[in-house]
């Protein structure tokens, strides 16, 4: 795929988006899809929380998770569970290897701000350093939101996923920080609970966490990042290429010129349990 990046290859299947949908776009559209898919996003979460308890594998349960999201907010179709595990299959290379990377870096990053961090007679320099660590820190957690989801839609090096990731940080700034200080106020809740209900409060957060954190934290995001991949990377490949992938495309629910919509005939239509000719 050429994009405005140069280096995309859109060969993978990527999430539909609806002729209407900037009218169903807003916090009510979220709210809806969310509750009406609450329970499938309990069932994944499990499934996310049980794969992931060897940490190195979580990079795996995020793959499943993204694509069993990206076709709840683009109102497609999933099977769940065995949409999870396929796209596990399908991508456990680049999968482990990035949350493996996602892992150390991490941990990496915050190591260095514990040892920078400005103490009694620190000077300037572990300040400069600290802000550094910090802002290093916060970047790469947004470029999280779009490892997954680049992974499992576009056929691309592992490298150039991360690449991307980075720039779309500041292309999609405003829904990153909107991400972002969402999850901050929903661990921030959660701490309040811990806090205040003391052994059951305890109880209830780890349930949260386990099987709702994780459904909501992926839906969110792909909630938010799809229309900046959508503009930036999908939509560029099909305007030079408007007749490729058609039905691929309109089984993602992605617009299809009016010139290259397949035809379909039927000869009868049913009524009960008769066959009538289709002019009946």
């Amino acid at each position: 795929m050429a994009g405005i990046f140069g280096f995309f290859n859109f060969e993978k299947e990527g999430p539909g988006v609806s002729k209407d949908e900037k009218k169903k776009r807003g916090i009510i559209r979220f709210f809806e899809l969310y509750f009406r898919n609450f329970w499938k996003l309990i069932t994944q979460s499990a499934l996310y929380t049980l794969i992931s308890i060897p940490v190195f594998t979580y990079g795996l349960g995020e793959l499943g998770l993204a694509n069993v999201t990206r076709a709840i907010t683009r109102e497609k179709h999933s099977f769940g569970a065995s949409d999870f595990f396929d796209t596990i299959k399908k991508n456990w290379k680049k999968g482990l290897l990035s949350g493996i990377v996602n892992t150390l870096v991490t941990a990496l990053l915050i190591f260095d701000m514990y040892s920078f961090f400005p103490r009694e007679g620190s000077g300037i320099v572990q300040v400069i350093f600290t802000g550094i660590a910090m802002f290093l820190l916060f970047t790469f957690t947004m470029m999280q939101f779009y490892v997954p989801f680049m992974i499992i839609t576009f056929s691309l090096r592992l490298r150039d996923v991360y690449k991307n990731a980075f720039k779309f940080v500041f292309i999609n700034l405003k829904n990153n920080l909107l991400i972002f200080f969402s999850l901050a106020l929903f661990l921030g809740a959660c701490f309040a609970i811990v806090w205040f209900g003391g052994a059951m409060g305890y109880a209830i957060v780890t349930l949260v966490l386990m099987f709702v954190y994780p459904g909501f934290r992926a839906y969110l995001t792909q909630y938010n990042i799809f229309g900046s991949i959508y503009k930036y990377m999908i939509e560029p490949y099909y305007k030079d290429r408007p007749g490729e992938d058609i039905e691929k495309r309109l089984s993602l629910g992605l617009p299809v010129p009016e010139e290259y919509m397949p035809k379909y005939e039927e000869d009868n239509v049913f009524d009960d349990e008769r066959i009538l000719p289709k002019d009946e």
